[in-house]
């Protein structure tokens, strides 16, 4: 009986072993400094020994004190205030990361503009572990619990510009995808907010990410946050960004991990899929996405599998398009952008519901340009395949190019059609790059005197401000036109009404600027700047106006310009464009980099004129010296009409008005360009009456001059 217990135990014993286990591939809490051991970060410290100062605020690195204080003034608490102080509860040991104004004040224009703070941990070997995830502890000292929020009564201050991000890679970091992402959610409504979880990863709370509660936002006390990793990633890389600006919020993190499940069999292999990226024109249909990715399983079937938009991702617009194949149906979810496969099917069959998942953007008239990012996953049960991934490139179109005169004043909206931009909001900063007829356009709650424009064409115009925001990517708020053809026109003209807020609620720095540029249409080549206006000011957060540049290619930041000064009245402002370009299909493209809430401009009645080319003016000149047998005879070319004379001379014959190619008719060139030209005719008929014109010709056509 004893041996058949024995047994027994064993038997379990084994079972118990040979179960699936969760373990930890690597762990950080920060006890010891290993930057450039364990992991690399872009820490920094530029706290100073005057604590009043804002340059005492900026700083990413591990906090040796708790609550944090200033290193070079120990007296100066970095964590809630003097009066306030902010223990950081649950710390993993007694050290953790800190972080502050990363990106630096609400005061600091562009040229001081920190990246996102990151802490990556070294590459991961995960090619034996599914189930894998990211577990990183997360606290916000102004959090609501914070003693300086219930008991000094101040404000939490995170914006809807402020972001904890949780991302991995799988190409070398190449390319991050985020899998957890925290948000400013301006619970207040009037620009600040505390830190809570952006489940759909949308850069914004809204009710489709819950009501803020004690589970989904940030406090006092570190709390463990979870993200799942899909895949197998031979190379895994993690990492923890901070990506804030402005001073008075004050995050922490501790204790990263990644975990996963040892795999009890050989996990499935995706491979050879394109290196290259799926081009995707706006309109067009749903586009495969690979038709060489292979898929194999040395352990028998697979239950199942993902496809996922990793980044880039457009909730609106981008779908995944999949049609149930045998024994596998499919679910895709806009919320999430992962179209789940579900269903017991070989590996082929796998491999061949895989190649027909197809990329389709919704939006046929107005997509939204840019890289999507498209993973493939695989499993087994609980085990899981690599990653294998590739790119889509979104383009969109606008109408086809337009003839001159060339008009646009925003009253119907052409975004899409007549126009392409980035257009964008953000309450919590004062962005904003849109058409509007909002006048004065209320940016945000905290702009407390936005500027009314007047000279307006007509009720819509585009407005911008603070346009050098880490709400968007592109630092710039760009516009560009569509194709403008100018064939058979002279003396090109680009104007535009302008404004913008000047005076003493005015902060233009030198390096902020607006700045009309050019191209020939379809080229891809650069721009050439045409009109440029830039602050005056070389003072940070100063006092300064948007002045005209003699020259549009200085450099911002350069020294301050001269030219007229922009005020909330809408100006004509124009250029010429260079004779060069004549006759070409061109566009244009509206960029304007600026860095406060108090730098807002407007523009409307966008123009391209020109001159129409005209056939060349031309007299005919008296005969001259007649013999029975000759004569001389010329005119005079006295305008070009805008385009080069090819060709010039006379025509003479018998019959009245004769014309080049009329019957009887002989022509006599006599050089080009403009001018007075003659020449001795021989080889008249004596006795004979002729009848001689002078002609002129450039790319529109023959002009005569009178008959004589």
């Amino acid at each position: 009986m004893k041996n058949r217990l024995l047994l027994l135990l064993l038997l379990l014993l084994s079972a118990w072993g040979a179960r699936a286990q969760t373990v930890t591939l690597a762990q950080e809490s920060f006890e010891t400094d290993g930057e450039g051991t364990r992991y690399a970060s872009n820490s920094f410290d530029l706290r100073t020994s005057a604590a009043s100062v804002a340059g005492a605020f900026p700083y990413f690195t591990r906090a040796l004190t708790n609550p944090l204080v200033n290193p070079f003034n120990p007296s100066f608490v970095s964590f809630g205030s003097n009066a306030y102080p902010v223990t950081i509860g649950n710390v993993t040991g007694s050290v953790f990361w800190a972080a502050e104004a990363v990106e630096g004040t609400a005061t600091n224009p562009s040229p001081t503009d920190r990246p996102a703070g990151v802490v990556t941990l070294n590459a991961i070997n995960a090619s034996s572990y599914s189930a894998l995830a990211l577990t990183v502890a997360l606290a916000d000292a102004r959090g609501p619990s914070s003693p300086i929020i219930t008991q000094g009564g101040t404000n939490p201050q995170n914006e809807t510009n402020d972001y904890i991000r949780l991302q991995y890679s799988t190409d070398g970091g190449a390319t991050y995808n985020t899998i957890g992402q925290f948000v400013g959610n301006n619970s207040l409504g009037n620009g600040t907010g505390y830190m809570q979880l952006d489940a759909d990863k949308d850069g914004v709370i809204t009710s489709a990410d819950g009501a803020q509660s004690a589970t989904n936002t940030l406090d006092i006390n570190l709390r463990d946050f979870s993200f799942s990793i899909p895949g197998s990633p031979g190379a895994l890389l993690v990492r923890v960004q901070i990506d804030q600006r402005g001073a008075s919020e004050e995050l922490a993190f501790d204790n990263i991990r990644v975990t996963g499940t040892l795999n009890t069999v050989a996990p499935p292999v995706l491979a050879n899929i394109e290196s290259t990226s799926v081009s995707y024109a706006e309109g067009q249909a749903a586009t495969q996405i690979t038709s060489s990715l292979t898929v194999t399983n040395a352990a028998g079937n697979l239950t199942g599998g993902t496809v996922t938009i990793s980044s880039g991702r457009v909730s609106t617009q981008d779908m995944l398009v999949f049609v149930n194949q045998p024994g596998i149906t499919g679910s895709f979810s806009s919320g999430t952008g992962v179209l789940t496969l579900s269903g017991t099917a070989s590996a082929a069959a796998y491999q061949a519901a895989l190649r027909s998942v197809a990329y389709q953007n919704s939006n046929t008239t107005n997509a939204t340009a840019g890289t999507r990012t498209i993973q493939f996953v695989v499993a087994n049960g609980s085990v899981t395949s690599s990653i294998a991934s590739r790119n889509v490139v979104v383009t969109t179109a606008l109408n086809a190019a337009t003839t001159l005169p060339y008009q646009e004043e925003f009253t119907n909206d052409g975004e899409g059609t007549r126009y392409a931009s980035n257009t964008f909001t953000n309450s919590g900063t004062g962005a904003a790059w849109l058409r509007t007829s909002a006048n004065p356009y209320q940016t945000s709650a905290t702009s407390q005197s936005p500027t009314t424009f007047s000279g307006i064409s007509n009720t819509y115009y585009w407005y911008g401000n603070n346009t050098n925001s880490v709400v968007n990517p592109s630092r710039i708020g760009t516009l560009q036109t569509l194709a403008i053809n100018t064939a058979g026109y002279t003396n090109l003209n680009f104007s535009l009404l302008l404004g913008a807020s000047s005076g003493p609620n005015a902060s233009w720095q030198t390096a902020d600027y607006f700045r009309v540029s050019y191209r020939v249409a379809g080229s891809g080549g650069a721009w050439v700047p045409l009109l440029q206006f830039r602050g005056s000011s070389a003072v940070v957060a100063g006092q300064g106006n948007m002045q005209r540049d003699a020259d549009p290619t200085a450099a911002p930041g350069s020294a301050a310009p001269t030219g007229a000064t922009l005020t909330p009245a809408l100006a004509s402002f124009s250029a010429a464009l260079p004779s060069a370009v004549y006759g070409q299909t061109l566009e244009f493209q509206l960029v304007l980099s600026s860095d406060d809430i108090r730098a807002e401009l407007a523009f409307d009645n966008l123009q391209l004129t020109g001159t129409p080319l005209a056939a060349p003016t031309v007299t005919t000149a008296a005969a001259a010296s007649i013999t029975t047998t000759s004569a001389v005879l010329g005119g005079n070319v006295t305008a070009d009409g805008g385009a080069a004379v090819t060709d010039r001379g006379v025509v003479y014959g018998t019959s009245t008005n004769p014309a080049i190619g009329g019957a009887g008719v002989t022509r006599d060139a006599n050089g080009s360009g403009i001018g007075s030209y003659s020449k001795t005719i021989a080889g008249l008929a004596p006795g004979t009456t002729y009848y001689v014109r002078a002609y002129a010709q450039n790319s529109v056509g023959t002009s005569y001059g009178a008959q004589v």
